[in-house]
């Protein structure tokens, strides 16, 4: 088992998705990266995390459907939100 915190980036941009993780990884986090919200949201029902990133708008289910299921599943998870919105 590592001692190093258990990220989930799900995030379908694949510049911004990598970027995050090699950023992330090189500071010594351990990366789960999915491209897609429903992805997200099985990788939730079957492991924990120490933090989500999450990107607003996903194919298959979008970052608020992907918090949603966290809040339920596995509550008190610290989650950030990303978006390239300007509203």
């Amino acid at each position: 088992m590592s001692d190093s915190a258990y990220t989930m980036i799900a995030e379908d941009d694949d510049s911004i998705r990598h970027a995050l993780t090699d950023v992330l990884t090189a500071s010594g986090y351990e990366v789960l990266a999915l491209e897609e919200g429903l992805a997200a949201i099985h990788a939730v029902r079957d492991r924990n995390f120490d933090l989500a990133l999450l990107d607003v708008a996903m194919p298959g289910a979008d970052g608020f459907q992907v918090l949603q299921v966290m809040s339920e599943e596995r509550p008190g998870t610290p989650v950030i939100m990303l978006t390239a919105r300007g509203e």
